[in-house]
């Protein structure tokens, strides 16, 4: 693919709630988990999602002693986010034996196990218990058996890599507090600011490619750190949009500063010319 092509896609942007993790403590940092936002997983496309909140489980191999040097867990090596699909690329079976226990504890030893990384918002993992996992199974099976009856479901990401998020019977709704409000507001800044910030180059303009982005805003209310979690296919696009991000103002983040942010890039099957066309 041409990273340099001008069709790429920028509109039909929608806010995306997004829950920052803190990282690990240990040098092996552990990884915090991630809700799929709405338009992740369900075919949409050309579109730019903020991850919710994230947790990775397993040892992510993009430098798991930084956990992105976010506060997003990550465990287990994020591979490049190809199309979501609902089981992992791999059904080579293998051996389990992880007790019905604590969801975080259980989610690590499935990484430790498979290589495979989780990623879940830190709230998801909170008060659930995991079920007991016993027997030879394909890592996407295994998973799915792992997660019974947690209200959770796992989308696979990439070859090795699954993000959580709750069924849609277990998700609900309630009064949003001022605090969540200010929350999403910046949320919907900072995603139309990196979405405009990748449009002003051919280079790194939505559109072609696939892209998890772990992102960290400083206290200055600037990107002080872009991680890819894989590349997109091409060297010179993975530094394109790199140098687009690395130092943006994207204002003021809510809550504590430094917080990370996972920010999906979808490629759409059409494409416009003039789609990028608004974006300074």
């Amino acid at each position: 693919m041409d990273s340099g092509r001008e069709d790429a896609h920028c509109d039909g942007l929608k806010p995306a709630r997004v829950a920052p993790v803190t990282p690990g403590s240990s040098a092996r940092p552990t990884m915090r988990q991630f809700s799929i936002p709405p338009c992740f997983g369900q075919g949409r496309q050309g579109t730019a999602c903020l991850g919710r909140g994230l947790v990775m489980s397993g040892a992510l191999r993009i430098s798991r002693a930084m956990a992105l040097a976010l506060p997003l867990a990550l465990t287990g090596a994020l591979a490049a986010p190809s199309a979501a699909r609902a089981v992992a690329p791999s059904d080579a079976r293998q051996g389990f034996d992880i007790p019905a226990q604590d969801l975080r504890a259980a989610l690590e030893a499935f990484d430790t196990a498979t290589g495979i990384s989780v990623l879940y918002g830190s709230d998801l993992s909170a008060g659930r218990r995991s079920s007991a996992l016993r027997g030879h199974y394909a890592p996407d099976a295994a998973l799915r058996l792992l997660l019974e009856g947690t209200g959770l479901i796992a989308q696979a990401v990439g070859d090795k890599a699954f993000v959580l998020r709750p069924t849609p019977s277990a998700q609900s709704g309630g009064a949003v507090s001022a605090q969540a409000r200010h929350r999403r507001a910046f949320e919907a800044q900072l995603q139309q600011r990196v979405l405009d910030a990748l449009c002003r180059q051919p280079a790194s303009a939505p559109g072609i490619y696939r892209a998890a982005l772990a992102l960290r805003v400083d206290r200055q209310g600037q990107i002080g750190s872009v991680r890819l979690l894989d590349s997109t296919g091409s060297a010179a696009r993975d530094a394109a949009i790199r140098a687009a991000l690395q130092g943006l103002p994207v204002g003021e983040p809510s809550g504590d500063p430094g917080k990370a942010y996972v920010v999906l890039v979808l490629p759409r099957e059409s494409r416009k010319p003039a789609d990028c066309a608004s974006a300074p």
